[in-house]
């Protein structure tokens, strides 16, 4: 295309960011020199304490935990946007009008426009499948969430059944005990089963809602509420409290994820939402 060069598209890329999105901070981007991924699968967070022994007697043997490895191949990510023959003709008739100047305004928002458009349609991919992950351990291609032949395609991190603990009252009433029992229990398994320190607890927008609708949230967090609460405590209230308590919750705080991407099914319809699950 007239006007168009590999300098300016650069430019043109190089001025976006990746700043609405969370997948960079949740997976940091790594560098594959193939097109396949692998990761180690073990318990490496438990501290085991050493024994104290007589001197010249054999030390004892502390068992490995046995490594699995988990692996696949990286698909490919991709868009692409058309112009017409209209839409072409018209900027063929505005090259000509400009002359001698190629870089006119009009001229690079022609293409810029949808190669903006395709650069954020591959980051809002890459968030789904990042969102996916974080709230289900897993994600599953099909005809309904990705418009290719690709589409059954799953990654499945196998996290034990035991880590899902779920909650021990559902949050869909306001009889359910998140900062009582939930929260605290998480928490201690965590310390004692894995050997992590949970700092952050993800949830989506509908999520968070539920938990702050709990009628033991709202008479725990009203004293730390900046005016008197008129409905359920918001984000800041409820991470205030839970920084005021710190040895019970070992500076948890929760993280709301706030985010819209649009899929398109194969048969053409376009559904929106948050890819990190609900509850």
């Amino acid at each position: 295309m007239t006007g168009l060069n590999q300098t300016d598209l650069q430019a043109v890329v190089g001025s976006y960011n990746l700043e609405q999105y969370y997948y960079p901070t949740l997976f940091p981007l790594r560098e594959a020199s193939t097109l396949s991924w692998r990761m180690l699968q073990g318990q490496a967070g438990l501290k085991v304490a050493g024994d104290i022994i007589a001197r010249g007697a054999s030390i004892p043997k502390k068992n490995r935990k046995g490594l699995s490895k988990l692996s696949g191949d990286i698909p490919k990510l991709s868009i692409a946007r058309e112009k017409n023959e209209d839409e072409l003709t018209e900027y063929d008739l505005m090259v000509a009008a400009c002359g001698a100047n190629p870089d006119m305004l009009s001229l690079i928002e022609f293409w810029a426009d949808d190669t903006k458009a395709c650069w954020h349609g591959i980051a809002a991919r890459a968030e789904w499948m990042a969102l996916q992950q974080i709230s289900l351990g897993r994600f599953s291609l099909t005809t309904e969430n990705n418009a290719s032949v690709v589409s059954q395609y799953d990654l499945d991190y196998q996290i034990p059944a035991a880590q899902k603990i779920g909650v021990e009252a559902s949050y869909n009433g306001t009889a359910g005990k998140p900062l009582t029992k939930d929260l605290p229990r998480a928490i201690r398994l965590g310390q004692q089963k894995h050997g992590v320190s949970y700092k952050y607890a993800f949830m989506n927008v509908d999520t968070f809602l539920k938990l702050a609708s709990q009628e033991e949230v709202g008479k725990r967090c009203a004293p730390y509420a900046n005016a008197p609460l008129a409905d359920a405590p918001d984000l800041s209230t409820v991470n205030a409290y839970l920084a005021k308590h710190a040895e019970t919750y070992r500076g948890l705080q929760i993280i709301v994820i706030d985010q819209e991407i649009s899929l398109q099914s194969i048969s053409g319809e376009t559904r929106t939402g948050n890819p990190f699950e609900d509850d």
